[in-house]
């Protein structure tokens, strides 16, 4: 059974033992992130004492926490897993990294107390955080989980950032997939009895590799705001945007666009378009006189507040003229 329910998340000396980090090296000049490399091997940096840490293969991990008697005080179990090289570091943006997946597997079926992904950051001046993303899928007793998380703050990444504006946490948010020192993935053990976790498969992905799973989370990002089929409402799952008989959904899971339908009205000083808009996504208006004249943009940069319907009126033609003919194209 899926396990999406999270804890909230326990203090330093909380009874709860036990933490795992796997994080990428930190950045290192005359290196750059690179989509498609894995995290192969991974090398301990420190393992205490009642944790054992062994490879099922090259680039997996498989992490015992020993049962912890009820007569002892539970320790604090630490340990930090880095990758061997540093294709994890660096700028995500200038290489074209979108996201980063990993397998994950409870082989007892115990969810960690804590579980998250965490990017660490340095900004422009220097100053040093990280984001963290909690959304982990845990699968049953023995099965594996693939994770794909996209590195779109709408996605889930946090940062505790009290008074900031939307536009600061913005420009910070650019400012970070610019400056990535490290990735980490944290598992804290859960009560007393013996659990057992596999970590493999740990990879970026973008321009240059993207395997399936990840096409269709970027797809899902980039039509609905969303990363995940779960996160679909029933409306959203059989949505057909271009009205071509295919949902919305079966495209992009086909690793096509499923392109925009609009629909293009007279209105009182122009003419009107619409079509269907996701929240941040930007939008640029086209227009041609015929089907074999080029198109030429009438409007750029347009912004969804939200997901629903955009119209814009394009004033700029002669009324009774035409026919014109308009596309809509979206980008980030």
């Amino acid at each position: 059974m899926t396990n999406t329910m999270k804890t909230q998340r326990k203090q330093v000396f909380s009874v709860i033992a036990g933490l795992v980090v796997l994080s990428a090296l930190a950045v290192q000049t005359g290196f750059a992130a690179q989509a498609g490399v894995e995290a192969n091997p991974l090398r301990e940096i420190k393992v205490p004492s009642g944790v054992d840490i062994t490879s099922d293969a090259p680039g997996s991990k498989v992490l015992v926490f020993e049962e912890i008697p009820s007569s002892v005080i539970p320790p604090d179990r630490e340990v930090i897993l880095n990758a061997s090289n540093s294709g994890f570091s660096g700028s995500y943006s200038g290489a074209g990294i979108l996201g980063m997946c990993f397998r994950v597997r409870s082989d007892d079926g115990i969810i960690p107390g804590t579980y998250d992904l965490r990017l660490g950051v340095t900004d422009s001046l220097g100053r040093g955080g990280q984001w963290i993303y909690e959304n982990i899928r845990f699968e049953g007793a023995g099965m594996w989980a693939t994770n794909t998380v996209c590195f779109d703050r709408r996605v889930g990444w946090n940062m505790n950032l009290k008074g900031w504006s939307e536009q600061e946490v913005d420009a910070l948010w650019a400012d970070t997939l610019n400056n990535v020192v490290g990735v980490s993935l944290t598992l804290q053990q859960r009560g007393r009895s013996e659990q057992s976790y596999v970590l493999d498969d740990v990879i970026l992905f973008g321009e240059g590799y993207m395997p399936p799973h990840a096409k269709l989370a970027v797809g899902l990002l980039n039509n609905f705001g969303v990363q995940s089929l779960e996160d679909l409402d029933p409306d959203q799952l059989t949505q057909d945007s271009n009205r071509d008989g295919t949902s919305d959904v079966a495209a992009i899971a086909a690793g096509q666009d499923p392109g925009l339908a609009i629909t293009i009205s007279s209105e009182t000083g122009g003419v009107a378009v619409e079509w269907p808009c996701v929240d941040g996504m930007r939008y640029t208006v086209l227009r041609a006189d015929s089907l074999m004249g080029g198109f030429v943009p009438v409007a750029s940069g347009l912004e969804a507040t939200e997901n629903g319907i955009m119209t814009h009126v394009d004033a700029n033609v002669d009324q009774g003229q035409g026919p014109y003919f308009y596309k809509v194209t979206k980008s980030w």
